[in-house]
């Protein structure tokens, strides 16, 4: 089927008018109040996150020897609000845009502040990209601040209202796009517990890069038990989280609405109020539409393949993924596309890099904006051949192999110089340390976000102490202080920035046709760019951590 017909995009107007926004939170009529809390310590606990991430991701993303202001200029606008509060645009020093999520520590319940935490250290562990970035977090005695990546392009709804062509085709792209967000999740054992239409927005306003926001209902979840907390909003909710007893699978079911609802322009099930909404989400009556009758066998299957009321007989994520209306209208499968050789070389150069300049790789990568991350994610998404968000050490290795003709002992080491971890998996930003050698042009912000991230003090300076705070004692079997003497070129014990920049353009590893990519402008530098980034990062007085 071409064309889901003119109606659609009119139903599309229709829903954006009357069900978004109406739709309530689960939880606002569900429990009581705890007893008050009022404690300045720090909250955040990032030894579990640490020991399924690894140091790099969290550690130079979790702030609180530094206050928001030090780093960001909160503007009065309001973005958005979800179920944690108000999102604020924000900008960066370097004059980048992001969105600023704040909490009041004071006055909170027992209840609410572990919502909060747990809130914080799952969005820590997030790494994919089709999941909205979380730059940073600070903490002090008053506040903790989540910094996000701001969403230029807008939510999914907005951008359906205006739509002038809307197809089965972009609607299974949309829910493919959505899927692989979710299938990373729950390939994690973490589920979402909110997904709706607004939860999903686009990246940037000339693109069609959907991106998963809202956590404050995720939770890690022990396939031992289930979940019963209820909670997400009416229209979306699953009747087994109404019955208080679910799994992963809940979070099924509400993408089995939000694709009805992408196809037809209202949601599945109707009625006049909250409660009569939930009455028929519990007895499974779904309201199938003639609109939803004319729409092609494909996409009635999948749709109701989600909205089965035995969650045990309901599509999961890896399923859904894998359904012919998916694979047949949502966009290439990964292990189809065609990637240049540039990335090859790039994952030479990284397993050849010396010790010190991949640590500085793995927390570039947590520093690149969405601009630069997305020239980057279609070949981490390439490899993702079974959609859990990682690269598997068989799937590096016959990518590898099969279609860059590196041999399996070479395919070995990239691997494991790529596995900062040691997890035997390759995350997102671990791809993206290793692939952003030599195939972006680092400019002079990366560079500070970067070195910023490793000056803990804010005092101009990497020293061994900030290095074992942020890498641990050893990295990759290196002491902190013999990664400081790697570019440490006056003998001072400290890396200062200028050391940084010229141990950054000098130590470049060589690798045999790295000549050929340079001469095809991928990655050089220019004396002014070099020129630009000589001034150091701003400094400010050091502050005691707020623990």
């Amino acid at each position: 089927m071409d064309c889901c017909s003119d109606g659609l995009v009119e139903g599309v107007r229709a829903l954006t008018q009357r069900f978004l926004g109406t739709s309530r939170s689960i939880s606002e009529t569900e429990g009581g109040r705890s007893n008050l809390v009022d404690n300045d310590s720090k909250w955040i606990d990032t030894k579990e996150v640490i020991e399924k991430k690894g140091k790099i991701p969290v550690t130079g993303r979790y702030c609180t020897n530094r206050r928001l202001r030090d780093d960001y200029k909160v503007a009065s606008k309001v973005l958005g609000s979800g179920m944690s509060g108000p999102v604020q645009l924000a900008t960066s020093k370097d004059g980048e845009k992001c969105a600023v999520k704040s909490f009041k520590k004071h006055g909170l319940s027992d209840t609410r502040r572990t919502d909060l935490k747990n809130e914080v250290e799952i969005y820590l562990a997030l790494d994919h990209p089709h999941i909205a970035r979380l730059m940073m977090v600070y903490e002090d005695d008053q506040e903790i601040h989540l910094v996000m990546e701001y969403m230029a392009g807008g939510e999914l709804y907005d951008r359906l209202f205006d739509a002038k062509v809307y197809n089965e085709e972009i609607a299974a792209n949309t829910c493919h796009q959505m899927l692989k967000a979710v299938s990373y999740m729950h390939a994690h054992q973490i589920a979402h517990r909110d997904l709706k239409l607004e939860n999903f927005l686009y990246e940037r306003k000339d693109n069609n890069h959907l991106k998963l926001i809202d956590f404050g209902f995720a939770k890690f979840w022990d396939r031992s038990t289930k979940m019963s907390q209820a909670c997400g909003s009416t229209h979306y909710v699953a009747p087994e989280v109404l019955a208080k007893s679910y799994t992963l699978k809940a979070d099924m079911w509400s993408l089995g609405v939000i694709s009805f609802m992408l196809l037809t322009g209202s949601p599945p099930f109707q009625g006049s109020n909250d409660n009569e909404v939930l009455r028929k989400i519990k007895a499974g009556k779904i309201h199938w539409s003639t609109r939803f009758k004319r729409l092609s066998d494909g996409a009635q299957d999948f749709v109701k393949a989600l909205l089965l009321m035995n969650p045990e007989e309901r599509l999961d994520a890896a399923g859904a993924l894998s359904h012919p209306w998916i694979t047949g209208k949502g966009g290439l499968r990964g292990s189809n596309t065609v990637l240049d050789d540039g990335i090859k070389l790039s994952l030479r150069k990284f397993a050849r890099a010396s010790t010190f300049r991949r640590a500085v790789l793995s927390m570039m990568a947590w520093s690149l904006s969405a601009e630069d991350r997305a020239q980057l994610r279609n070949e981490f998404l390439s490899f993702d051949t079974e959609n859990t968000g990682t690269i598997t050490h068989l799937q590096m290795k016959e990518i590898l192999e099969t279609n860059y003709h590196i041999d399996s002992m070479e395919a070995e080491a990239v691997f494991s110089m790529m596995d900062t971890d040691h997890d035997d998996v390759i995350a997102y930003s671990e791809f993206l340390a290793a692939a952003l050698q030599g195939r972006l042009k680092v400019h002079e912000d990366i560079l500070r976000r970067t070195f910023r991230k490793f000056d803990i003090e804010n005092c101009g300076r990497i020293t061994a102490e900030d290095l074992r705070n942020i890498l641990g004692e050893q990295f990759e079997g290196t002491d902190a202080e013999d990664l400081i003497r790697e570019a440490d070129t006056n003998g001072d014990g400290m890396i200062e920035y200028d050391e940084f920049l010229q141990y950054f353009h000098n130590h470049e590893p060589h690798v045999e046709g790295a000549e050929v990519q340079e001469d095809a402008g991928v990655g050089p530098w220019t004396r002014k760019t070099r020129s630009l980034c000589r001034q150091p990062p701003q400094q400010t007085k050091r502050r005691r951590a707020a623990v």
